[in-house]
């Protein structure tokens, strides 16, 4: 007689993150708790905790409902690490986001896709706790980092958070970023990314420098003429007799992102200027004001110096004794006479780039090279529409709101910032009646697409 085997024991689920997932039916399907997400009755708990991290490039799709305590929990147990880098919106970077809205600054665009890595910079960049970006859309000539330091970091300590987007950079300046090249990133998040290079860690044949400036956030270059722009403008700041450079174009058609890629490209390149200096002007500035927002870029006191014109001397001879160097005003709205507020703008000392909505802004403060910074085409446009939306989730709208997405888009008027805006605001909406509502509030809305910061988009 055959003897009766004994029920197969159940396993326990002991991980408290399985508290996060959900079984449908026995033996079925799990889902997410918090995006629904469908996964195999297989799936293990590390994948699981994959979904919730944030972690990209992981082969496991990324949960964006998710609470902001149990993303970082979540990361934290897949790296197993005290100063592992925790995901994008972890509750520092959220206090520093709420503090660069305060100030009027414009929040960078922090959302993170699925993205194809090769197996090498995958292994380089684990090795180096960093999120890189690899695999993004060659075609438009895009970056796809969220932060673009162009130079490593070295600390003994995690303070906060920084994704580097550009480690490739010392591999084209002949570094070796094998295992063990460069070691040991950590973080000094300080509502900008602190530059402190240690020259024993670094790769023989690559020679370090102390930044003189820091590497500032910066959303990602958008479109086809980004490049060449980039280009463009770091040909002319190499020119000696080109002195002064406008960047000019509509609100929230990506000047702001462009000059931040020249600033962090700057500061890469110690051997042409020795400072890099910047200054968010904004509209109701005065003469007063600007002078002590340059002031405390360059360290200088003028608090017990109550004339202007004094001021102004100060303040040009300061920015002289720095040598070669770069003034950044980003954010001008009208023209001003330079020596009124003491900006020596001169061979062998100081170089002005300025970002204006206006053509004659830059005309009128002497700029000797002007561009223009134009709309996305509309292939880009939809293309940065549906990248930010998410193709999973594109893919799985229905062809009626699919359409109504499309009509979204083109609302937002090929301008990058609207159309980050929009498509953060629906990512993992499916309804649409939603979508509708979406449309219709954009189309009756009296603030101009140019306006708009991801943040402040609704649904």
């Amino acid at each position: 007689m055959d003897q009766e085997r004994p029920p197969k024991k159940r396993v326990k689920h002991t991980d408290p993150f399985w508290d996060h997932v959900e079984k449908t039916s026995e033996g079925g399907p799990f889902k997410c708790k918090y995006c629904r997400s469908s996964f195999a009755a297989s799936t293990s708990i590390s994948r699981f905790k994959y979904h919730l991290s944030g972690e990209s490039g992981k082969g496991v799709g990324i949960c964006g409902r998710v609470p902001v305590d149990v993303k970082a929990a979540a990361y934290q147990a897949m790296h197993k690490k005290q100063n592992a880098i925790p995901p994008i919106d972890h509750p520092v970077l959220n206090v520093e986001a709420q503090r660069m809205e305060q100030e009027g600054r414009d929040l960078p665009d922090m959302a993170m896709e699925d993205q194809t890595e090769s197996t090498r910079w995958e292994e380089i960049i684990e090795e180096l706790m960093v999120i890189n970006e690899a695999g993004g859309s060659q075609g438009q000539g895009v970056y796809e980092g969220m932060l673009d330091t162009e130079n490593l970091t070295h600390s003994r300590t995690v303070e906060g958070i920084e994704l580097i987007d550009q480690v490739r950079v010392y591999e084209e300046q002949g570094a070796d970023v094998s295992d063990g090249g460069v070691e040991n990133l950590t973080d000094n998040f300080t509502g900008s990314v602190s530059l402190v290079t240690d020259e024993s860690r670094v790769s023989e044949g690559l020679h370090a420098h102390k930044a003189k400036g820091e590497a500032l956030l910066t959303t990602k270059l958008v479109g086809q003429a980004s490049d060449r722009n980039k280009e463009m403008i770091w040909s002319w700041l190499m020119k000696d007799d080109v002195l002064s450079v406008g960047i000019y174009g509509m609100g929230g058609v990506g000047k702001t992102s462009l000059v931040t890629h020249i600033h962090n490209q700057l500061l890469q390149r110690p051997s042409c200027f020795n400072y890099v200096f910047w200054v968010t002007v904004s509209q109701n500035f005065t003469i007063s004001k600007l002078q002590y927002l340059i002031a405390k870029a360059i360290n200088l006191d003028l608090s017990n110096e109550e004339d202007e014109k004094k001021r102004a001397a100060k303040l040009s001879k300061a920015l002289v004794a720095k040598g070669k160097s770069v003034l950044i005003l980003d954010d001008l709205w009208n023209h001003f006479l330079l020596e009124m507020v003491g900006i020596p703008v001169e061979v062998n000392a100081c170089k002005l780039i300025l970002t204006s909505r206006s053509l004659e802004v830059c005309r009128r403060m002497g700029c000797q090279k002007s561009i223009k910074v134009e709309l996305l085409t509309k292939e880009e446009a939809w293309t940065l529409f549906v990248e930010k939306l998410g193709q999973r989730h594109y893919a799985d709208l229905s062809p009626e709101v699919a359409d109504i997405a499309k009509s979204v888009a083109a609302e937002c008027a090929c301008l990058p910032l609207g159309i980050i805006a929009m498509a953060g605001s629906m990512r993992e909406v499916n309804d649409l009646y939603e979508w509708r509502n979406a449309l219709t509030e954009l189309k009756q809305s009296e603030v101009g697409v140019e306006d708009m910061e991801p943040e402040r988009i609704s649904p």
